[in-house]
């Protein structure tokens, strides 16, 4: 019984290595049979022998193991041939498959108008769709963003317009932030690059010089974040409809305590000179005998 056993257990494994080497097909395991029905599919395209060339490219298609770049050589000779045959329907998958694996596939420009009008739809199509999920994934990232926070209190001319803001960016995203701004009524933009602060937060400042004015006017300006590669992320307000604000009439010389001035610093020079003057004086005539009084020196 052991030996009837054992014989049939070797009888088994044989019949399993037996189906799996069946399963796994010449074509799936080897690339040479591969390389070799891709060649002949490329003969067959240069002889426009379109219907023998379908079932050839198939068979590439359905074998295990192809790399990418015969895949997409395959796709792009599987919907060629369909679209010549006017099979222009069932061309478009080939195509799609084609361009979901190199997106930016170009055809040889030989190649037959016929071929190159359907890819051109399919592409177009692609394209459209791979545009509305960018749109949808960068809603999604700009949703999860946010900007809090404002501007100077006092809001004068001749004063320094400072500006901090804290951005809720938690796929941290942004490499740079700007404020862009302008008086009402001036056609153009200046921009302001805020900096990150150790705290996380951006900031920076309009100067003084630029502000004063003597008269009220309204300062008009948006904010926009950017990534690494420049694209902008979360914005606040825009070029067509930006935030405002209304500056009050100043100059730099008014805005400017009297302490910080130059002639409060000469007069007080010239006052502490003459109280220096004065005090030195003083004490001279207080050390000088008065008038008949004797002067006792002692040796």
């Amino acid at each position: 019984m052991r030996r009837v056993f054992g014989w049939e257990w070797g009888m088994w494994t044989s019949v399993l290595l037996v189906m799996q080497l069946l399963a796994a097909s010449p074509m799936a395991s080897s690339s040479s049979i591969v390389a070799e029905r891709m060649l002949e599919a490329e003969r067959l395209y240069e002889s426009l022998d379109y219907g023998e060339l379908v079932p050839v490219v198939l068979e590439v298609l359905e074998a295990r193991g192809v790399d990418e770049e015969t895949k997409i050589r395959a796709h792009f000779l599987h919907g060629a041939a369909l679209a010549v045959i006017g099979a222009t329907v069932e061309a478009e998958v080939p195509f799609r498959l084609l361009l979901r694996l190199d997106p930016n596939f170009e055809p040889d420009p030989m190649t037959s108008p016929k071929i190159v009008a359907v890819f051109s739809k399919v592409r177009f199509e692609e394209e459209t769709i791979q545009a509305s999920l960018e749109g949808i994934k960068m809603a999604r990232i700009l949703g999860e963003m946010s900007i809090r926070g404002g501007t100077s209190s006092t809001l004068m001319g001749g004063l320094p317009i400072s500006f901090r803001y804290i951005v809720t960016d938690p796929r941290g995203l942004v490499e740079s932030f700007f404020v862009h701004y302008r008086r009402a009524g001036v056609p153009h933009y200046s921009s302001l690059a805020l900096l990150q602060a150790t705290d996380g937060g951006w900031q920076g400042s309009i100067p003084g010089e630029w502000t004063e004015s003597e008269l009220d006017y309204v300062l008009e300006y948006h904010l926009v974040t950017k990534d690494d590669r420049d694209n902008k992320l979360k914005a606040l307000g825009s070029s067509y409809e930006p935030e405002k604000l209304d500056i009050a009439a100043g100059t730099i010389e008014e805005a400017t305590p009297f302490y910080d001035r130059a002639w409060f610093w000469t007069v007080a020079g010239l006052a502490a000179s003459a109280l220096v003057g004065t005090t030195g004086y003083l004490l001279y005539e207080r050390g000088q005998p008065q008038d008949g009084a004797a002067v006792l020196v002692l040796d």
